[in-house]
């Protein structure tokens, strides 16, 4: 199925009980500012107790997973309020792969995700906490072959695939309350067509919580550059799962990630067919290709001192150009 088809069908009709619209709140700037503020400190409350336990991890110590429980409900807790977290993972720059930043970000991702699916606040508490720690095991990767620049050789690969059994094997021996979740983290790189990794499973043989955490650590890794490559656009990286691993995960799951993550996410910068540059401040599910823009550029080039809205949804003329990240600007 294509991305355009999974779009339309996902935008038909809205489910009973859900939210259309996803926006950036109208607030003071320093109220916004207070409140990226909190989402800063609480990320990095989960990286830095994720580095802990990375530390533990390498000296092959015990660790306990308390602390990251309550974590995972607090991040639960502000993403079911508001969107300022998923930001911190959307736009946060990483100059260099961190494991711990990845699996915050990946979590945020895939709480997104579950929550599409309608999941419920349990459900979403798991999720998120499991997916905080699906890549243990990249820590037993050798650092020259996790971040080496180029191509990785067959070999190079093989190591890199042995991770998730790493990732179980850790969980199993150094964590006392991690038996469900190393057994999650052990199929997050299998797929529905049995391609994946360790086993070859497929469909109902793999979780539906490490099909969403694999979903969302190919979406994380796209949007953030790597050694080897600059990052996608979000729009672009659902396009190239589309493309790839349309067969390796079930439809709910990709309309689940389109409809909550957004062709157009909230903060992107784009420029509209007009010639005015803006920020998505307003996602509609209804309309993923037409959220509202706050325009911030005139069409000469000129920075307006009152920014204006444009719902897109209602205006059938003006569309969407091009899409880039602040800086590009």
């Amino acid at each position: 199925m294509r991305l355009t088809d999974i779009i339309k069908e996902s935008g038909r009709k809205g489910e009973e009980g859900s939210l259309t619209f996803s926006e950036i709140k109208k607030v003071s700037p320093r109220e916004e500012e207070m409140e990226r503020k909190k989402a800063r400190e609480l990320y990095e409350r989960a990286v830095f107790e994720l580095q802990r336990i990375g530390e533990a991890v390498i000296k092959g110590r015990p660790f306990s997973i308390e602390r990251l429980r309550t974590i995972a409900k607090e991040f639960v807790d502000s993403l079911l309020s508001k969107d300022y977290l998923f930001l911190e993972a959307l736009y946060r720059e990483e100059k260099d792969w961190d494991l711990a930043t990845h699996s915050v970000n990946t979590a945020i991702i895939a709480f997104k995700i579950g929550y599409g699916l309608r999941y419920d606040r349990k459900a979403l508490n798991a999720l998120v906490l499991t997916a905080f720690l699906h890549d243990l095991g990249m820590l037993t990767i050798p650092e020259e072959v996790r971040k080496k620049p180029g191509r990785l050789t067959e070999k190079e690969y093989e190591i890199i695939k042995s991770h998730p059994l790493e990732s179980y094997r850790i969980l199993k021996e150094l964590c006392r309350d991690c038996g469900v979740i190393a057994d999650i983290v052990l199929q997050e790189h299998e797929k529905e067509d049995g391609s994946g990794y360790p086993k070859g499973l497929k469909d109902g043989e793999i979780h539906e919580y490490a099909k969403v955490i694999g979903l969302a650590d190919i979406y994380g890794a796209l949007i953030h550059p790597r050694p080897q490559r600059k990052r996608f656009l979000p729009f672009e990286a659902v396009k190239q799962i589309i493309a790839v691993f349309k067969s390796g995960f079930p439809t709910k799951i990709l309309k689940a990630m389109i409809n909550e993550l957004s062709a157009f996410p909230l903060g992107i910068y784009v420029r509209l067919n007009t010639g005015e540059i803006g920020r998505v401040v307003s996602t509609n599910r209804l309309a993923p290709l037409r959220p509202v823009v706050e325009i911030l550029v005139d069409p000469e080039g000129k920075r307006l001192k009152e920014p204006k809205h444009i719902d897109l949804s209602q205006h059938h003329l003006v569309h969407i150009v091009e899409a880039f990240y602040k800086e590009e600007i």
